[in-house]
């Protein structure tokens, strides 16, 4: 499988389309696929991908039995399925980050509801957010002592295995989809934290990939 991204862009070079079969892999312990480097780190699902998140995020709300989560394999590639009804779940890094920019390959057509990918993460009521709704609005944004402000939001329309790209940058904040700029928000600049991805609805959500990118 080959990506290809230019770094603060959404520039789409080449992308295979995941097929779905399922299979489970909540026994595994290899965690190979989770490369860290000494700024960034990519994360590729691999047979044991399970056990990779659950050593390398942790619960800010809910738990990951609430997720269920499995692997998917889907031809060559395996998808980190997560699926549940009702949720209210927010995991996130070990690790605090500044100027980020975080690629994500998701497919989120079989969930309703609202999925945040989440950056500067102080804890559950104190973070930056770009949400992608069911509905087909995209928000740009953040939350302080659980009040949420909007930066930016505007319509999308995606379905199937997605690249979304977020950046942090200072106060610029902006969003991908696949390759056009989504939203572009500007806001004071956040303190240093973790990044995540938060559900609130009911549905399956498959990831294939996510991989962050220090800037500056």
């Amino acid at each position: 499988m080959v990506f290809g991204y230019g770094v603060g862009t959404g520039q789409l070079l080449e992308q295979q389309e995941p097929k779905t079969s399922s299979t489970d892999s909540l026994s595994a312990k290899d965690i190979s696929s989770f490369q860290i480097g000494e700024a960034n780190w990519s994360w590729e699902i691999s047979p044991s991908g399970v056990s990779a998140f659950l050593q390398n995020f942790h619960w800010l709300e809910g738990a990951p039995q609430d997720l269920n989560p499995s692997i998917n394999k889907s031809g060559d590639n395996n998808l980190l399925e997560l699926r549940g009804d009702s949720l209210s779940n927010f995991f996130v890094t070990h690790t605090n980050y500044q100027n980020v920019q975080v690629d994500y390959y998701l497919d989120w057509s079989g969930f309703k509801g609202e999925i945040e990918l989440t950056n500067h993460v102080q804890d559950a009521q104190n973070y930056d957010f770009t949400i992608l709704s069911s509905d087909g609005s995209i928000t740009q944004g953040r939350v302080s002592d659980g009040e949420r402000e909007l930066f930016a939001e505007e319509e999308y329309a995606e379905s199937g295995m997605t690249f979304v790209r977020v950046v942090g940058n200072g106060t610029h904040f902006r969003a991908y989809i696949n390759k056009e700029m989504a939203v572009h928000g500007h806001g004071d600049a956040p303190e240093a934290g973790s990044i995540g991805i938060k559900l609130q609805g009911s549905g399956t959500v498959l990831i294939d990939k996510i991989t962050l990118t220090k800037l500056n």
